[in-house]
């Protein structure tokens, strides 16, 4: 029989939150994900050192990223788990608990890209990224500008917290839509239709 602590899950779980440095391309560590099977390279928060002299991305191990019920995650069959980017805020965990060698990552962490951030991001640093989605034209999306690359700023994100309260705010109350007895003109192919809520 088993002693307590040698079996997965009685060991206690070691989780973690860490910043994604490659996404499995190979551009910022020189590994491919050969396997194709979505697997990151994270440094970890107090577990890794954030010298990248003493630990070049290279060498952080492969996480491997959880996925849904939907996915089978099997031999090709299923979803693919390569939404995540370049300095992605992530959370997981050990699976081999205190060997802390085999990371699993179960979801992302929403953050706004802090100076800091940045800095690692510019040119010579070794830590460039393009993962900053794509610029949507003024307007479009659902809030006009959270996360659509329209932001308060002119650069497409909130840079502090209070654009981004205030860019929360504008959005609710985007999302309330039209008043009673509002009057909006739409156009559709080349049509100007009037419309009274």
């Amino acid at each position: 029989m088993a002693q307590f602590g040698t079996v997965m899950g009685q060991d206690g779980l070691k989780w973690w939150i860490g910043t994604v440095e490659d996404r499995g391309s190979g551009k910022f560590s020189g590994q491919k994900d050969n396997l194709k099977l979505g697997r990151i390279k994270v440094r970890i928060k107090g577990h890794h050192t954030e010298d990248k002299s003493k630990l070049p991305t290279k060498d952080l191990p492969w996480c491997y990223v959880m996925q849904s019920t939907g996915s089978a995650a099997i031999s090709g069959v299923g979803m693919s788990p390569t939404g995540i980017v370049e300095n992605s805020k992530v959370i997981g965990f050990f699976m081999d608990g205190d060997g802390a060698q085999v990371p699993i990552v179960f979801g992302v962490l929403p953050h706004i890209q802090q100076k800091e951030d940045a800095a690692q991001s510019a040119p010579g640093s070794g830590a460039k990224t393009d993962a900053a989605p794509p610029k949507t034209p003024a307007g479009a999306g659902s809030a006009g500008g959270a996360g659509t690359g329209t932001g308060p700023n002119g650069s497409g994100y909130p840079k502090t917290l209070e654009e981004a309260q205030a860019y929360l705010a504008k959005s609710e109350q985007s999302m309330k839509g039209p008043q009673k007895g509002e009057t909006q003109t739409l156009t559709y192919n080349g049509q100007q239709y009037k419309i009274t809520y």
